[in-house]
């Protein structure tokens, strides 16, 4: 494979990565109220749909990371790309509301490897003279999957189904995997270690500051809660 095309095949994995990740963050927002609807959910329980995916994304970020040096950021962005096309199927075939919070936390794990890999991948295919406009191109379509989550959730409740908010990654999903195959595999010239405990203290701060940060000014935190947004500021 010649350098232009793994450098056009990377950036298109990365962007893939950003936009299903980030589409999937917005999307569900106006769906809160039909979901709500079907699963005879509260207010306040619907919103663990949102909440679960973004504790999920930001506890693992670092994690993930962390695993694509060791691993390598291909490897990981391909089990990502796998991870979060299952979740989705899950979530759209979810029996109940519980269910869905859960493949959703799945969801949100598979997004964190999604994103903390994928440009990682653009950056060690692409030159360096066209690294800064590879990486412009892939945080545009980051923003357009932000952007375009709230429309095109809109439009997908109305004529066909929220189920179909999930399933619609499935496709998007097996793109990016045969992109990300379809790149050359480098040898990591040195397996980089993973610290376990740094590990799990940096899942459980960052995701009670994501928790802490929801619950909103007004709401009644646990200690345990505002300990660990604590460690994470």
């Amino acid at each position: 494979m010649s350098s232009k095309s793994a450098a056009f095949l990377s950036v298109l994995s990365a962007s893939l990565a950003v936009f299903i990740a980030n589409l999937d963050s917005s999307i569900i927002t106006v769906a809160l109220p039909e979901l709500a609807q079907a699963f005879g959910a509260s207010v306040s329980g619907i919103a663990w749909l949102s909440l679960s995916y973004l504790l999920a994304s930001a506890s693992l970020l670092l994690v993930l990371g962390r695993l694509g040096d060791a691993k390598g950021p291909e490897r990981v962005l391909a089990w990502g790309y796998g991870a979060f096309g299952l979740a989705s199927v899950l979530c759209a075939a979810a029996p109940g509301f519980g269910w869905l919070v859960f493949f959703r936390l799945l969801q949100g794990g598979a997004a964190a490897a999604l994103l903390a890999t994928g440009l990682a991948v653009a950056a060690r295919n692409v030159p360096p003279e066209m690294l800064g406009r590879a990486l412009g191109a892939a945080s545009v379509f980051g923003s357009l999957g932000f952007a375009a989550g709230p429309t095109l959730g809109g439009f997908i409740v109305e004529h066909i189904g929220w189920r179909w908010l999930f399933a619609i990654n499935v496709p998007v999903a097996a793109a990016g995997i045969y992109t990300v195959s379809l790149l050359p595999r480098r040898k990591q010239e040195a397996p980089a270690r993973i610290d376990v405990l740094g590990a799990a203290l940096s899942c459980c701060a960052l995701g009670c500051l994501v928790y802490a940060l929801n619950c909103g000014l007004g709401a009644s935190v646990p200690r345990s809660v505002v300990f660990g947004a604590w460690l994470a500021a």
